[in-house]
Formats: C-alpha cells, structure tokens, sequence
C-alpha cells in the first residue's frame, strides 16, 4: 500500500513508520527538515512544497497525519498552521487524488481548552466535510495521553520522572484530575489496526486509550515510590487549569474496532522506570 505520512518523525510517528516499513508499504513522509532523515527503499523523507509536487505520481491510497504541535513555547499561529494549516494542504491534495483512507491523531481534550485541542477538532471537523464531499473515510483517533520509554523530556511523565530521580521538588496541582495514561506499544499497534480495519464507515470519532484513569496524584506517588525517591511532592503549588477535564477512552467503542489495551498504567510506568513490584506482577 502507498501511505503518505505528516508528523512521522515524532515519537509516536517513527514508531508508526516502522511498522508501515515492516508490512511492505511504500511510504512518503513529509516532514519539515527531511535532510535530518535517511530515505530507504520504503520510505521517502520530504518537504511540504516537495511533497504536494510529487504525490501526483505517488497517488497514496491512505493518509496518516500525526502531526502535533502542543504549544509549548509556541504562538497560535505555530500551532494553528501544524496541526490545520498543513494537514489541510495535504488532505486537499490527496482527496483530489482519490485516497481512501485519512487517520489523524486527534485529543480526547475539550474542543475550547487551549489552542492545541480546537486546532485539532478544526481538522476533524474538516476531515467530515471530505468524507461528505469526496467519498473518502476520514478517522478522527481521539487518543490519550501516550508515555513510554525514551519519550521526550518535556513529556509530563518524564519530567516528573526526571526530578524524582534527581530527588528535587515536584511541583504540581492538586492531582485530582483523572487521565488515561496509554503506553506507547498499546497506541502504535491500535494505529496498526486502524490502519488494516475492513470498516466502510466514512467518517468515526474513535476513542484510543487504556480504559482506565487513574487521578494524576496516584500517578506521581506511584512513580514516586517505584525511584524510592525523597522529592517533596508539592500538590498544589501549581493552580488547577480552568475547566481542568477528567478524560479515559470507551473500552466498549475501542472493542467495536478491535483494538485493546494490553499495558495497564502501572505496568507502563514500571517499564519507564526499568523495575517491578512485588505482587504486582
């Protein structure tokens, strides 16, 4: 299969292009320095404006946009034009070339929360407007918050992790909102199923998570005791965000498409952490 791919050198997404590479696809992936990456065989690393140019021949038959610009040290402007601006280019583009398939990464974040989740709904609802014009299935993936080893560090979970090793004060919330904290190996072979799936729906908000949610402070005082670490734990110190949402994908909608979650929040932060707990195994 040929696969065009936006947002592919992310932490997520070279995991994703790994697995597209190990089924025998022939990928292009558009990213905005693809002289930091080397081309295979199989996949192809190229610019926007190279990109749009060559796609006529390449006439991808599904498009995966993981592109995610979070905000952090950015404007609106930034994170509009990563997370609509371009993908609404190559959406365009494939659409009038007859691609059958969009994935994007989506957030389970209210649509008004910040910038970063209603650039994401503006794409989704986009997204609906193709599958009713073009005919093409457009798949909204409202996925939870992924965590795994090596991750970024400016990843919540790691630098939480990073100062509990480093034994230094963790400021934070209250701690009484509740994620879905979804292991990074549960959300590329969820994205693998979605990408094979036999659905003829033409457009579906589909919810990727582990179906549980734990408060964010069992998350740090578990994380705390596996680095036997004598941090302060400062709840509090950080004002709660207005509207601060609870958020947990639906185990039963997840069924429906056949994806399951096999790493439970525990487990995923003993894999980060390289121990186990006795009892716990």
């Amino acid at each position: 299969m040929r696969v065009l791919v936006s947002g592919g050198t992310g932490y997520l997404g070279s995991r994703v292009i790994k697995k597209l590479e190990a089924g025998n696809n022939q990928i292009i992936c558009m990213t905005r320095s693809p002289l930091l990456y080397t081309s295979s065989q199989r996949v192809s690393y190229v610019d926007l404006q190279t990109c749009l140019k060559t796609l006529g021949e390449f006439l991808p038959e599904m498009y995966i946009n993981m592109v995610c610009c979070y905000g952090r040290g950015t404007g609106n402007e930034e994170i509009l034009e990563a997370n609509f601006g371009v993908p609404a280019k190559l959406l365009q583009r494939t659409a009038e070339l007859g691609v059958g398939r969009v994935i994007t990464i989506g957030t389970s974040l209210p649509n008004r929360f910040n910038m970063y989740a209603y650039s994401k709904k503006l794409f989704s609802d986009l997204g609906s407007w193709y599958a009713e014009q073009y005919g093409i299935q457009f798949f909204n993936v409202v996925m939870e918050q992924f965590y795994g080893k090596n991750m970024p560090e400016d990843r919540f979970v790691q630098t939480v992790v990073d100062r509990l090793r480093r034994n230094e004060p963790v400021h934070l919330t209250a701690g009484t909102q509740k994620r879905d904290f979804l292991h990074i190996e549960d959300a590329v072979d969820m994205l693998e199923t979605l990408v094979y799936c036999e659905s003829q729906e033409k457009y579906a908000n589909i919810p990727v998570g582990s179906g549980e949610a734990p408060s964010v402070r069992e998350v740090v005082e578990y994380l705390a005791m596996l680095t036997h670490s004598k941090s302060p734990l400062l709840f509090g110190s950080i004002p709660m965000r207005p509207n601060e949402p609870n958020t947990v994908a639906d185990r039963e909608i997840m069924e429906k498409w056949g994806i399951r979650a096999h790493w439970d929040w525990k487990r995923g932060m003993r894999d980060i952490i390289g121990n186990t707990v006795e009892g716990e195994l």
